[in-house]
């Protein structure tokens, strides 16, 4: 992971400014021009509300087809009749995917496809696939079961017949399901392994299944005392299974011999050579690998069942790097051996033809190109070999078909196909006498799709006989930015969706309380992508979605043009909406020269119906931060440029005076504070250089600075070097008078995830101390620290409600699944487990809490092709109050509570100085008893009976007032 102390020195080696502490340039005035056609409309919005129940009230997932759908081609087996089985994982609609068995006719038609997981749940992991008859039989393991465990699916034309769950061992370990094949029974062999502790001994697990998924045949094989490593698996024709390891103890190949009984048989031929394929002819094993002697020669042996060596023969390969790639195809008299290094540039592939009778070379041939060097499959027939080899990267690969004589009978290229498979190879017979590629392909996408995968058929000419692709379903693409409470109620979700033309644009909804999508606007910039994501190393700024206080939202973003020179350009783009969605204006920022990039930073509501916010103008040469004021119509007010180092933005904020600017500035570097005025001036700066103590001092580029109502700005920075008692991260407090304080928090391996700051100047700093856990740090205003308290959750966002306590959401750290945590001093946690958006790789985002303590939190999924977006509301995440010194009222309004304590069931008696409505909560929030309009005066009544043991808060809301009161409840 690169820290942000790593990303500080890179840009740091990267600037080239040197000025020392030059001020802030008010008057030079950048060209900023019109939008480019920019522009808000409308969109409907597709949404899923589930009801939840309990403390959980609603999960809202946008979950409109709106993107391409994405496939991944699996293993590949060949079938009989000229068919082909295929193991794919495909888009199934738009919110879900999932593994997929296809099987293809030999003139490329499908002759079936299914689903083999109900519930379209992504997969972890692809092993192998099989044809067992009209059958064909998959090894996958889903990432919903433990890393040990797998399924084996059986599945023909009238669907999926079986699927059975199998366990290799250890619960902690990932299975290894290396080696599949089936006979013409319908009998399916497995041969697995946990991946072990580095000195511990594996242990294989050999199963036999029936044609109608009955385990007949379980049996371990753990070695003795070797250490062994499984290769391979071949059926022989008697009904046995001939499995072939390499094992570490001996320095040499071994193979086990395995009956339909569990009968084991342990064979020593003594090759030595570490086996890579192993093929079965007649009843003996021709297996190649690497000679033992040296990692510069290959081997090609043949063994009968016995151990008995018929011959091996031993090939140089010109170099010496390891790990060296070998592949096997068998012919009618010969046997094909091919070889490549994935490290040694300008030696090629090779293959040789050697006769199956006695292991003599007839010949060896090198591939055409030396530029592809990667074996990802080998076919051989009565014509000759097929050796397919790709390059390093996903990008180009070529088919070369020799004849029997060496010849080249044809070359076929492709630029866009990469192997196929997680590894496997993909190259198999199919029709007749033709050659079958699967893979995925780049080439021949339709318009906005991301993937897609084909068999290609090759006969005996270099172009395909036939071609079948295949391609996702529509998905939903949408990727989550920010959360907002609306002030009628409900609230804002910021982020951006796929548009048709293959681009992005930002987005913004209005979800109800009862969690309806009110409204949903999208904000296109007139660029192919508009969106708040960071460019560069990851922490240019990121957009932002803030609330006016009359209603109105504000959202900033990212404009993404590509020019003809195929270079992205980045543009600032900035959008005020009415509280009905409808735009006040947009606005697109324009900059000399055009090959400048524009980052917009948060913008702030001006209280004029204008805008203020900071850009980023990289221009390579050196970083400088312009802040611009737009004003009601959207035109621009003022600019004024900071210059000062290289300055980076790390939030804006209104303040009583003007405006003030958090930023990150180097070389050296340091956190400094710029304050304008309402007109722009530039009024003074302030830095953490004040305070040599701490040495330099970089920014938390993931966690927000706040503001409070005097004007003090609340910022995470992380000392470099430095004295101990300031070294690592901690809130810095720019005070209005030009001074800096400081409160340290966790140790020097923790990073800030968020600060709140409330208007007193009270600060909630969320927090992961990787040498621990998840913390919430509450702060003072005079820098005290009131509480530093763990929670359950890798902390990702962080809220606070009227009361104590405050909100954390993020992923759990045992498992990942997204939670929602509660922490009240006094009492402790509750967490709340999230949606996980339907088995998808969910992290919530954003934690908001209303004044009423109702929860809401952003979820944000993303997993194969889809994007989701989703929104949860907790009822009751927080105590209103819990607290005697909080939302007490001007007036008596409780003027007397007794007894307290009281026991269940004892009456409680009020004295009441105007009408309110009386509630009963517990300390996690939940309403546990309530009285509407009682009068003033004395009010007695009784407790719920069911009411458990402990503190409980006590709410009377009058027409102006407001208290909350303790209430301790005996049994």
């Amino acid at each position: 992971m690169i820290t942000r102390l790593a990303l500080c020195c890179m840009l740091l080696a990267v600037s080239t400014s040197v000025a020392a502490q030059p001020v802030p340039d008010a008057t030079a005035q950048r060209p900023v021009g019109a939008a480019l056609a920019p522009s808000v409309r409308f969109v409907e919005l597709a949404g899923t509300r589930v009801q939840q129940g309990g403390e959980l009230a609603w999960t809202l997932t946008f979950d409109e087809a709106n993107g391409p759908g994405e496939v991944q081609v699996g293993p590949t087996a060949p079938a009989p009749g000229g068919e082909v089985c295929t193991l794919s994982n495909e888009t199934l609609t738009a919110t879900t995917s999932g593994p997929v068995l296809t099987r293809t006719g030999p003139d490329g038609t499908v002759r079936w496809r299914h689903t083999l997981l109900a519930d379209g749940q992504a997969l972890g992991a692809f092993y192998s696939v099989v044809a067992a008859g009209d059958a064909c039989v998959a090894a996958l393991r889903p990432s919903s079961l433990p890393r040990s465990r797998f399924l084996i699916v059986r599945a023909n034309g009238d669907g999926v017949a079986w699927s059975r769950e199998i366990d290799a061992g250890a619960s902690d370990a990932f299975s290894r399901a290396v080696g599949v094949a089936a006979d013409e029974a319908g009998n399916v062999w497995l041969a697995t392994q946990p991946r072990q502790e580095p000195g511990t001994q594996p242990e294989t697990l050999i199963v036999r299944l029936d044609a109608s998924g009955t385990q007949t045949t379980s049996v371990t094989y753990g070695g003795g005392d070797e250490d062994v490593s499984f290769a391979g698996l071949a059926l022989l024709p008697d009904g046995r299974a001939a499995i072939s390891y390499y094992a570490n103890s001996l320095g040499d190949s071994v193979f086990l011999i395995v009956d339909p009984d569990g009968d084991l048989t342990l064979v020593e031929p003594g090759l030595f050579l570490f086996p890579s394929a192993l093929a079965i002819r007649g009843d003996e094993v021709v297996v190649a690998g690497s000679d033992l002697a040296g990692v510069r020669r290959v081997k090609l042996a043949r063994f009968a069942l016995d151990g008995t060596v018929r011959w091996a023969t031993s090939l140089p390969t010109g170099f010496s790097s390891d790990p060296l790639t070998v592949r096997l195809a068998l012919g009618t008299e010969a046997a094909y051996m091919a070889w490549g290094s994935e490290r040694v540039v300008g030696v090629p592939t090779r293959v040789s033809r050697l006769r199956l009778d006695n292991g003599a070379e007839e010949w060896q041939q090198a591939i055409p190109t030396e530029d592809f060097r990667v074996i990802a499959g080998l076919l051989a027939d009565a014509s000759g070999v097929v050796i397919w080899s790709s390059s390093l990267s996903f990008g180009p690969s070529v088919l070369t078909a020799f004849d029997t004589e060496g010849e080249v009978r044809w070359t076929f290229s492709d630029v866009g196909v990469r192997s196929g498979g997680f590894g496997r190879p993909a190259l198999v017979p199919c029709a007749e006498g033709a050659a079958c590629l699967v893979a995925q392909r780049f080439d021949v996408l339709p318009a906005n799709a991301s993937d897609t995968w084909t068999i290609d058929a090759f006969d005996a000419s270099e172009e395909p006989r036939w071609t079948q692709t295949r391609v996702g379903a529509p998905t939903a693409q949408y990727e989550l930015h920010g959360t907002a409470l609306a002030p009628e109620g409900g609230s804002y979700v910021f982020g951006t969706t796929r548009t048709e033309e293959g681009g992005r644009d930002l987005i913004v909804a209005r979800v109800t309380p009862g969690g309806a999508i009110e409204w949903a606007s999208a904000i296109d910039g007139g660029s192919t992508d508009d969106s708040p994501q960071a460019f560069g190393f990851g922490i240019k700024p990121s957009g932002s979605l803030s609330v006016s206080a009359t209603g109105d939202v504000l959202v900033s973003g990212t404009a993404v043009d590509v020019g003809d020179d195929g270079e992205r350009r980045a543009r600032a783009l900035v959008a005020r909406l009415a509280p009905d969605g409808t735009a006040r204006w947009v606005r697109r920022l324009d900059l000399a020269p055009e090959s400048t990039n524009q980052f917009a930073g948060s913008v702030v509501d001006d209280a004029a119906g204008g805008a203020a916010f900071p850009v980023l103008v990289d221009d390579l040469a050196a970083l400088t931060v312009e802040i611009v004021r737009l004003d009601p119509n959207g035109e621009t007010g003022w600019t004024a440029l900071v210059t000062d180092a290289e300055p980076y933005p790390l939030d804006f904020h209104r303040t009583p005076n003007g405006y003030a600017l958090a930023s990150l500035a180097f070389p050296p570097i340091a956190t400094r504070v710029y304050r304008f005025s309402e007109t722009g001036t530039f009024e003074s700066t302030t830095s953490t250089a004040s305070r040599p103590e701490c040495g330099e001092v970089g920014g938390e580029f993931d966690a927000t600075a706040g503001a409070d109502a005097s004007g003090t700005i609340h910022v995470a920075g992380r000392s470099i070097g430095g004295d101990e008692p300031c070294r690592g991260p901690a809130v810095f407090r720019f005070r209005p008078d030009g001074t800096v304080e400081f409160t340290r928090v966790g140790t020097i391996s923790a990073e800030i995830a968020e600060i709140l700051v409330r208007d007193d100047g009270t600060t909630l700093v969320g927090y992961n101390d990787f040498d621990d856990e998840g913390r919430l740090l509450r702060i003072a205003p005079d820098g005290t620290v009131l509480w530093d308290e763990s929670v359950t959750v890798e902390v990702r966002g962080v809220a606070l409600g009227l009361g104590v306590g405050a909100l954390a959401v993020g992923p759990a750290r045992d498992d990942a699944a997204p939670l929602a945590t509660a922490y009240v001093p006094d009492v402790g946690a509750s967490v709340v487990p999230l949606d996980n958006l339907g088995g998808l790789a969910t992290t919530p985002r954003t934690a908001l809490v209303a004044d009423d303590g109702t929860g809401y939190v952003g979820l944000d999924a993303e997993a194969f092709g889809i994007g989701l977006v989703g929104l949860a509301r907790i009822d009751n995440a927080l105590p209103v109050a819990a607290s005697q010194d909080e939302l007490q009222p001007a007036a008596p309004l409780l003027a007397r509570l007794g007894p307290n304590p009281l026991r269940t069931g004892a009456p409680l008696r009020l004295l009441l100085g105007a009408p309110a409505d009386l509630a009963l909560y517990d300390l996690l929030g939940r309403r546990v008893a309530a009285w509407d309009a009682v009068p003033p005066g004395d009010f007695e009544t009784a407790l719920p009976a069911r009411l458990a043991a402990g503190l409980y808060m006590l709410r009377a809301e009058g027409k102006d007032t407001a208290a909350t009161l303790r209430v301790t409840v005996l049994r």
